[in-house]
């Protein structure tokens, strides 16, 4: 499903739909939806709050971003592991922390995630991070990663709020 959704992502025209989005309720949602993938991998998911946090998007297109990062982040989790949620505001920009304790990734695989078709996995079509990368952007927002090869992988994105 969500292959398809990413391919429906890239077809849509452009809109420009902002409305106010709890990004709790969001993160709701996917957690909900993605729930039955995080108990194939023996994935706890955990999130650091529950307090309400607000951007101005569209929420089905943001909805797919944190999809696509959190089913990045479980796949890369083979053995089972924990993927952590932080959210907190600073200096008028909301910070999301998406980290897993997987396989992580080297440098020149960081340089490259973002491009369109370039995956780290044989099932991967390269084209989820590359949407995720489009949304933040089209929010005026940021998105950094921090990886270490067997350690894990941090998303970091900032979004101004």
């Amino acid at each position: 499903q969500s292959t398809i959704n990413n391919y429906l992502s890239l077809t849509k025209p452009q809109n420009t739909l902002k409305e106010k989005i709890d990004i709790n309720h969001i993160l709701n949602q996917v957690k909900d939806t993605i729930s039955p993938l995080a108990l194939s991998y023996k994935v706890e998911i955990k999130q650091n709050s529950t307090d309400s946090f607000y951007i101005n998007g569209d929420p089905e297109k943001f909805k797919l971003c944190l999809n696509n990062i959190i089913q990045n982040g479980i796949e890369a989790m083979k053995n089972g592991g924990l993927l952590q949620i932080n959210i907190q505001k600073v200096k008028g920009n909301i910070i999301i922390d998406i980290i897993d304790s997987g396989i992580g990734m080297s440098s020149q695989q960081i340089k490259r995630i973002a491009l369109p078709f370039y995956s780290t996995t044989e099932k991967g079509t390269g084209l989820g991070t590359m949407i995720a990368y489009s949304i933040i952007r089209e929010l005026n927002g940021d998105i950094e990663i921090e990886s270490e090869l067997g350690k894990g992988t941090r998303f970091s994105i900032s979004i101004p709020c």
